[in-house]
């Protein structure tokens, strides 16, 4: 009986071991990985250099299902297989030039309920190191550029260190917490910088609480061109974006060059509605 016990053993730890050589061959060699890639249906990877268990790069991935279809310009991806011993992926840097999604047009009707938000459960911690995208587009438009995201994803939920994104002359950034069950209660702090207007800088300083699924509450201060406050609610998943905003300011000039006894002052300034009906 000792005999056999210790043979099974051997055994097990021999298969152990021969699945470990596998899973090296197949993800920490260039050969491995490419064959490896060759089995995903749909999937396209020009100029693959690196190890997928560790870094690797490409000139371009793509994946096409038939219906839709997503591409990727020069990816790039560095990670630590062994922080899955702690249950956690370490992504320490991930980043693409650009994502180009073209969908296929859809002949459902649209719905015009919010966008139901799902409960985000994972199996692992995610540690976002460095997470870069110069350029995202969905049916040939410009969605975000020069997108730069830190986080920490666990069981307390998504804190973003760091998010960054430019589209145009807005540049954007936001840190806080996110719980993603439920209606999604966050609590985010970040900045706006608008373009310029008469040649004078435009700042908003942020804060937003609330439930994302329902409402966020704004809190924020405008800086330069206008020097006021503003506050207010937003459904920000709803349809046209509904709103109810209040903006003060103690004065405003819109213009640089008129008189001061042109100026606006104490102004109060109450506003409801959406995108779509003003």
């Amino acid at each position: 009986m000792t005999r056999a016990l210790k043979y099974i053993l051997i055994s097990l730890l021999g298969f152990a071991l021969l699945i470990a050589l596998s899973l090296s061959l197949l993800l920490g060699t260039q050969v491995g990985s490419r064959w490896a890639l060759g089995l995903v249906p749909g999937l396209t990877v020009d100029d693959f250099q690196g190890q997928l268990g560790s870094n690797w790069q490409a000139s371009r991935l793509s994946w096409d299902d038939g219906a839709s279809r997503v591409e990727v310009q020069a990816p790039q991806l560095s990670w630590s297989p062994l922080c899955l011993l702690r249950a956690t992926l370490c992504i320490k840097r991930l980043q693409a030039e650009r994502i180009d999604m073209p969908f296929a047009a859809s002949e459902t009707v649209a719905d015009s309920n919010p966008l139901q938000l799902p409960t985000l459960r994972l199996p692992v911690a995610i540690e976002l190191g460095e997470v870069k995208l110069g350029q995202l587009r969905l049916d040939g438009s410009d969605l975000l550029g020069d997108l730069q995201l830190a986080a920490h994803w666990s069981n307390n939920g998504l804190r973003i260190d760091t998010l960054q994104l430019q589209r145009d002359d807005l540049h954007v950034s936001v840190q806080g917490d996110v719980q993603p069950e439920g209606d999604w209660p966050v609590q985010l702090t970040g900045s706006v910088q608008l373009p310029p207007v008469e040649g004078q800088a435009w700042q908003l300083a942020l804060n937003a609480t609330g439930e994302l699924q329902k409402t966020l509450n704004l809190d924020a201060t405008s800086t330069g061109y206008l020097n006021a406050r503003l506050t207010g609610e937003l459904q920000a998943l709803a349809e046209h974006l509904p709103a109810r905003l209040r903006l003060e300011s103690a004065a405003f000039k819109p213009v640089a060059t008129l008189p001061d006894t042109l100026q606006l002052e104490q102004i109060k300034l109450d506003a409801v509605g959406n995108l779509d009906k003003g």
